[in-house]
């Protein structure tokens, strides 16, 4: 049975990019658009991976990291959050202290890989 991967990220270009480099890698993907919508499938589902956006109109990819990680420790280690913004200090922390790793675009599908391999 393949691993599960989610994807939560309002933009659906980038959502799809990701999707296609990790289906390339041998994951099945799931993609919610909303962090709200990416926290509930979380619930429902177990998932091998996450990674989300930074800055979403509905909550910020670090508080959903620092959730997912909260609730599900086994998920340290898997948590990518994925931007092309700054990333203040704090939110760094957040990211790291969470177990995760932070992920700058433009990103490859070489960047992808060598982050779950990390994992």
């Amino acid at each position: 049975m393949k691993k599960r991967i989610l994807i939560i990220d309002d933009d659906p270009d980038v959502a799809e990019v990701l999707s296609v480099y990790l289906e390339s890698m041998g994951y099945d993907v799931d993609i919610a658009e909303k962090g709200a919508d990416g926290i509930e499938a979380l619930k429902v589902r177990d998932y091998f991976a996450l990674f989300t956006d930074y800055i979403m109109p509905d909550l910020k990819g670090d508080r959903i990291i620092w959730e997912v990680a909260e609730r599900d420790p086994r998920m340290k280690g898997r948590l990518f959050l994925i931007t092309g913004a700054p990333v203040e200090p704090e939110v760094r922390q957040t990211v790291t202290a969470s177990g995760g790793q932070i992920i700058r675009k433009p990103f490859t599908r070489a960047t992808l890989l060598e982050a779950l391999e990390k994992s």
